[in-house]
């Protein structure tokens, strides 16, 4: 299976936010937007 690094950067703000995702090649739409709206707990805090 191939995976690919997408690099998703918003847009409109004045602080620069990015995130980089590591899918599937295969992923479908459906899944990948729900993904991108994926919040990993910030383990830094514990």
């Amino acid at each position: 299976m191939s995976i690919i690094e997408l690099k998703i950067t918003l847009d409109y703000i004045e602080a620069v936010v990015t995130r980089t995702l590591q899918v599937p090649a295969d992923i479908r739409l459906d899944v990948l937007k729900l993904a991108k709206r994926w919040k990993p707990k910030d383990t830094r805090l514990s």
